[in-house]
């Protein structure tokens, strides 16, 4: 056996026990350990592929292995869903006591400024220092409300013209009847 001859089999026995072995890599290196001439460095290999040819076709492979095999899976699936559901709980927990602290100091913010701001009164400020601005702003405020008002009614008035519309129909057919 020459050199090349070697390198070619190391390559096929690593796919081979990589599991990225083809059909004919596999066959050919069933043929390569057939024979009594072996290599010493392929010794072990040779042991290997002897007891899977005298197994040949005497292994058994039960009926319902595939049944028995998904089940195992499902069975891990749920497994690791189950404990990544506790994980994600545990983690929610774990917060738990942060969030009722920050909750509280919020309470208490709260509630320290209601009570500091008890006995104070505010007096009303003007926003405007001179009458005919104010007078201007106020109706500006009162024309865009006006408007606002208008489009709403507007849409009011087509909708009640629909219906007026359909009212009608049907009393047009009412009194076919």
């Amino acid at each position: 056996m020459n050199e090349n001859n070697k390198n070619d089999i190391r390559h096929i026995l690593d796919l081979y026990y990589e599991g990225k072995s083809s059909a004919v890599d596999e066959a050919l290196l069933r043929e390569c350990f057939a024979g009594d001439e072996v290599d010493a460095e392929f010794a072990d290999d040779k042991l290997f592929f002897d007891a899977l040819a005298d197994a040949g076709d005497s292994i058994e492979v039960p009926s319902d292995l595939e049944h028995r095999l998904n089940a195992a899976v499902d069975s891990w699936a749920d497994s690791e869903k189950q404990k990544e559901e506790s994980k994600r709980r545990f983690r929610l927990v774990k917060f738990i006591p942060t969030i009722g602290i920050a909750a509280l100091i919020a309470i208490l913010f709260v509630i320290g400024s209601l009570v500091l701001n008890i006995g104070q009164t505010r007096e009303p400020v003007d926003t405007f220092t001179n009458p005919e601005d104010a007078y201007a702003e106020t109706q500006r405020v009162l024309a865009l409300f006006a408007g606002t008002l208008d489009k709403g009614t507007e849409g009011l008035e087509i909708a009640d013209q629909g219906r007026e519309k359909a009212l009608a129909m049907v009393m047009e057919q009412l009194n076919k009847i």
